[in-house]
Parts: structure tokens; sequence; C-alpha cells
């Protein structure tokens, strides 16, 4: 590791009691990353780091295995079925336990893995694209702003594509870009519910989807929205807002209904949320840390 880590491992922090029933806090890992994922049943996470990407336990913010690659400007994007999805200068590397591949992708600026392959946007002097590579490859042009997305996420088992970006969220597949909705930055796809979160960035509403851009349910929130994600199949959001207090909350949201489920304070709103796979675990990733909370019983 050429890292150095402060690592807490607290049932509270920052003076804010976390509900039982809702999240409960594990742990923190103090330093900044470059992306973080958690692993399907919340145990371990992966973080990309700068000059290193690690294994990091989810329990205690211990720090396992230290994945080094060429570049040291990695960031880690993506997970499903185990696999690892990491975004390199010019190319994606696809990581299997110690096993990793690289594939060229000149001017990656984004990418997610699909249940054949992986869907990336990419730009150059030529323009913007976005291209699927698995089973078939194919690649199609898409407006320039695409490029600039501040968020993406894809229906893994047709491979279509959702960017959030400045102008609103687009759905793209083989034949090009839709826009779907004129002001929603941040986006997750949720395949158990079957529906688009989308929401703008310092708003009070979040959205529910069709993934047409139909809207299915709209809630506003008692703060400005910071992030959200997908709680794998829980067929849940999870949302970060910055309350007008000051302080942030983690608030989850029925992808069905739009029901408000729990709230829960945190210090700050957060910069990026994950989730494992299964949903017991969710990633809170601040400017100078990252917070593990699991779902009570």
């Amino acid at each position: 590791m050429r890292i150095g880590l402060s690592i807490v491992a607290l049932m509270m922090f920052g003076g804010c009691d976390y509900q039982a029933g809702q999240f409960d806090h594990q742990a923190t890992l103090h330093t900044q990353t470059r992306g973080v994922v958690v692993h399907e049943n919340g145990d371990v996470a992966q973080a990309g780091m700068f000059g290193t990407t690690c294994d990091v336990y989810t329990g205690d913010a211990s720090i396992g295995t230290d994945y080094d690659y060429a570049s040291d400007e990695e960031v880690v994007t993506d997970i499903h079925m185990g696999e690892v999805l990491i975004v390199s200068p010019d190319s994606i590397i696809i990581q299997d336990g110690r096993n990793a591949g690289e594939v060229a992708q000149p001017g990656v600026v984004d990418s997610r893995l699909t249940d054949d392959g992986f869907v990336s946007v990419s730009g150059n002097d030529a323009g913007c694209s976005v291209s699927w590579t698995g089973d078939m490859t194919v690649s199609t042009a898409v407006d320039s702003g695409l490029c600039n997305s501040t968020s993406m996420s894809v229906d893994r088992t047709n491979g279509n594509a959702f960017v959030g970006t400045a102008d609103g969220a687009f759905g793209v597949d083989a034949d090009g870009a839709t826009q779907i909705d004129t002001v929603s930055d941040l986006i997750s796809w949720d395949p158990t519910a079957e529906v688009l979160y989308a929401a703008t960035s310092g708003g009070i509403e979040v959205l529910g989807l069709e993934a047409d851009g139909t809207e299915r349910w709209s809630v506003q929130l008692d703060g400005a929205v910071a992030s959200l994600e997908a709680m794998g199949t829980l067929g849940q959001a999870v949302v970060s807002i910055q309350k007008y207090s000051g302080h942030g909350e983690i608030v989850t949201i029925d992808g069905i209904t739009g029901e408000v489920l729990t709230a829960v304070a945190t210090p700050s709103a957060a910069d990026d949320l994950a989730s494992s796979e299964d949903g017991s675990m969710v990633a809170v990733t601040t400017e100078s840390a990252v917070h593990f909370f699991k779902m009570g019983e």
C-alpha cells in the first residue's frame, strides 16, 4: 500500500444515532477514494484510491488485498456477479478475484457491466459514442454532452444504458440516444422494481420513471439531493440529501410506490453511494471518507 489510512469502527459517529431496524453504522474508512463498489453479500468493498485499488472489509474498514495497476489513475465504477469494472485511461479492466483482463477503450469516460460484457461512454476528437462489448460489439454516436455525464446506469439484461447529464437523462441503445427527462442528472436503474430513479442535483424531488421516461411516481424530500443509487435486489432506492439544518441524511424509497421507508442522519451529504447486490450494505462516500452502513434486521 502507498496510501496512509486512518480506520475507525463505530456504532455511531458525529453525534448521530442510528435507529435499529433501519441502518446500522459499521465502520468508517478515512481516506479519499476513486470509486467504491460493494460485493454481493456486503462483507467486502473495493475502493479505488490514488495510486492503488484495495479490498476493504466493511465490518471494521480494514484493508485486504491491494491491486496495483499500470496507470495509478484507475476509477472503480461497477460490480456484477463478482466481477469488478475499473476504468483506466484509454482502457477497461475487468477484475475477477485475483485475475484481471484489460480491454483497450480509447477516450473512455465511464463504463458499466452487463450480463455478457460492458457498455462504455467514450469521447475523442471524432466525437462522443456509446459502445457495447460482449457477445456482439457495436458502437453508436451520441451528442457530445453525454461525454460530460454526471451519472451512468445500465439494464444488465438488454445492455440499454442510462446517462445523466447537465441537460437531463438519456436512454441509449444501439440505435442512439433518446432524452427521457429534461432536468435529471442523477440516475440509477433498478432491475428489481424495473424503475429508473432520477433526480436533479440540489433539487428536492426524486422521480421513479419507466424505461421510456414515463413517470411512475414522484416524491419530495426534506433536503437537497446529492446522490442516489438502487439497492440491489431490494427494489428500493437509497438517496443522500443535504438537510437545511446543515447535516446530511440517507433516505430509502420503495421503487414500486415511491413511499419513503427510512431516514437516517449522517454528518454530511454523500458525494456518491454504492450498494451491495443484495442491498444489505451501503457505502456512503464523502470527500475524505467512506462510511459503511448495514441494513438493520
